[in-house]
Protein backbone atom coordinates (compact mmCIF):
# COMPACT_ATOMS: atom_id res chain seq x y z
CA UNK A 1 0.00 0.00 0.00
CA UNK A 2 1.29 3.46 -0.83
CA UNK A 3 2.16 5.97 1.89
CA UNK A 4 -0.51 8.42 0.60
CA UNK A 5 -3.24 5.77 0.94
CA UNK A 6 -2.13 4.83 4.45
CA UNK A 7 -2.08 8.46 5.55
CA UNK A 8 -5.70 8.74 4.40
CA UNK A 9 -6.67 5.90 6.75
CA UNK A 10 -4.86 7.28 9.80
CA UNK A 11 -6.74 9.95 11.76
CA UNK A 12 -4.94 13.32 11.85
CA UNK A 13 -4.80 13.06 15.64
CA UNK A 14 -2.71 9.87 15.39
CA UNK A 15 -0.45 11.32 12.69
CA UNK A 16 0.19 14.31 14.96
CA UNK A 17 0.83 12.01 17.96
CA UNK A 18 3.40 10.10 15.89
CA UNK A 19 5.40 13.24 15.12
CA UNK A 20 3.39 14.98 12.40
CA UNK A 21 2.99 14.48 8.67
CA UNK A 22 6.66 14.88 7.70
CA UNK A 23 7.86 12.42 10.32
CA UNK A 24 4.97 10.02 9.65
CA UNK A 25 5.95 9.85 5.97
CA UNK A 26 9.35 8.42 6.97
CA UNK A 27 7.89 5.40 8.78
CA UNK A 28 8.11 2.11 6.86
CA UNK A 29 4.90 0.41 5.79
CA UNK A 30 4.56 -3.18 6.98
CA UNK A 31 1.95 -5.89 6.55
CA UNK A 32 2.48 -7.87 9.74
CA UNK A 33 2.70 -5.80 12.94
CA UNK A 34 4.64 -8.53 14.73
CA UNK A 35 7.40 -8.78 12.12
CA UNK A 36 9.26 -5.49 12.07
CA UNK A 37 12.79 -4.43 12.86
CA UNK A 38 12.09 -0.69 12.77
CA UNK A 39 11.58 1.59 15.76
CA UNK A 40 8.20 2.68 14.44
CA UNK A 41 6.25 1.12 11.59
CA UNK A 42 2.77 1.67 10.19
CA UNK A 43 0.34 -0.47 8.26
CA UNK A 44 -3.24 -1.55 7.68
CA UNK A 45 -5.08 -4.76 8.58
CA UNK A 46 -8.68 -5.25 7.40
CA UNK A 47 -8.90 -1.52 6.54
CA UNK A 48 -7.89 -0.57 10.10
CA UNK A 49 -4.63 1.34 10.50
CA UNK A 50 -2.03 0.28 13.05
CA UNK A 51 1.36 1.41 14.27
CA UNK A 52 4.09 -0.52 16.04
CA UNK A 53 6.64 0.84 18.47
CA UNK A 54 9.75 -1.20 19.34
CA UNK A 55 10.68 -0.18 22.85
CA UNK A 56 13.55 -0.99 25.17
CA UNK A 57 12.40 -1.03 28.78
CA UNK A 58 14.34 -2.55 31.70
CA UNK A 59 16.87 -4.05 29.28
CA UNK A 60 14.19 -5.97 27.38
CA UNK A 61 12.75 -5.25 23.96
CA UNK A 62 8.99 -5.02 23.45
CA UNK A 63 6.79 -4.51 20.42
CA UNK A 64 3.72 -2.50 21.27
CA UNK A 65 1.04 -2.65 18.60
CA UNK A 66 -1.70 -0.01 18.47
CA UNK A 67 -4.55 -0.85 16.10
CA UNK A 68 -7.73 1.02 15.33
CA UNK A 69 -10.51 -1.16 16.74
CA UNK A 70 -13.05 -0.69 13.94
CA UNK A 71 -13.18 0.91 10.50
CA UNK A 72 -16.35 2.66 11.70
CA UNK A 73 -14.76 4.31 14.74
CA UNK A 74 -11.47 6.23 14.47
CA UNK A 75 -11.50 7.11 18.19
CA UNK A 76 -11.01 3.67 19.77
CA UNK A 77 -7.69 1.85 19.49
CA UNK A 78 -6.41 -1.40 20.96
CA UNK A 79 -2.93 -1.86 22.41
CA UNK A 80 -0.96 -5.05 22.92
CA UNK A 81 0.22 -3.75 26.36
CA UNK A 82 3.29 -5.97 26.70
CA UNK A 83 5.67 -3.57 28.45
CA UNK A 84 3.83 -1.89 31.36
CA UNK A 85 4.51 1.46 29.66
CA UNK A 86 0.96 1.33 28.38
CA UNK A 87 -1.47 0.35 31.11
CA UNK A 88 -4.60 -0.15 29.01
CA UNK A 89 -5.70 -2.55 26.30
CA UNK A 90 -8.08 -0.01 24.78
CA UNK A 91 -7.66 3.72 24.27
CA UNK A 92 -9.88 6.57 23.18
CA UNK A 93 -7.41 8.85 21.42
CA UNK A 94 -10.03 11.58 20.91
CA UNK A 95 -11.43 11.79 24.45
CA UNK A 96 -8.82 10.21 26.73
CA UNK A 97 -9.34 9.82 30.46
CA UNK A 98 -6.53 10.65 32.92
CA UNK A 99 -4.90 7.19 32.70
CA UNK A 100 -4.98 7.30 28.92
CA UNK A 101 -3.47 10.80 28.92
CA UNK A 102 -0.43 9.52 30.79
CA UNK A 103 0.05 6.70 28.30
CA UNK A 104 -0.40 9.05 25.34
CA UNK A 105 2.27 11.26 26.89
CA UNK A 106 4.53 8.19 26.94
CA UNK A 107 4.04 7.76 23.18
CA UNK A 108 4.83 11.42 22.65
CA UNK A 109 7.95 11.20 24.84
CA UNK A 110 9.28 8.13 23.04
CA UNK A 111 8.64 9.69 19.61
CA UNK A 112 10.52 12.82 20.70
CA UNK A 113 13.46 10.83 22.14
CA UNK A 114 12.61 11.78 25.71
CA UNK A 115 13.57 8.60 27.52
CA UNK A 116 11.49 9.10 30.66
CA UNK A 117 8.06 7.48 30.77
CA UNK A 118 5.41 7.30 33.48
CA UNK A 119 4.46 3.83 34.64
CA UNK A 120 1.27 3.08 36.54
CA UNK A 121 2.11 1.74 40.02
CA UNK A 122 0.20 -1.55 40.05
CA UNK A 123 1.58 -2.44 43.49
CA UNK A 124 -0.18 0.46 45.21
CA UNK A 125 -3.46 -1.43 45.56
CA UNK A 126 -4.13 -0.68 49.20
CA UNK A 127 -6.77 1.95 48.52
CA UNK A 128 -8.37 4.13 45.90
CA UNK A 129 -5.19 6.20 45.59
CA UNK A 130 -2.80 5.25 42.86
CA UNK A 131 0.25 6.88 41.40
CA UNK A 132 2.79 6.77 38.64
CA UNK A 133 6.55 6.55 38.80
CA UNK A 134 9.25 7.53 36.32
CA UNK A 135 11.18 4.92 34.39
CA UNK A 136 13.65 4.97 31.54
CA UNK A 137 12.59 3.63 28.15
CA UNK A 138 13.54 4.31 24.55
CA UNK A 139 12.71 3.35 21.01
CA UNK A 140 14.93 0.58 19.67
Amino acid sequence: MEKKNIMDLFPNKIIKLLGGKQVFETYPIIENPYKTSNSISVGVINECPFFVMRIKYRNKEYKEVFKQKSINNKELWECSSHSYIFSKNKYNFYYPNSDELSDLKNIESLINNINIVYIYNFTNGLGPRYNFFNEEASLV
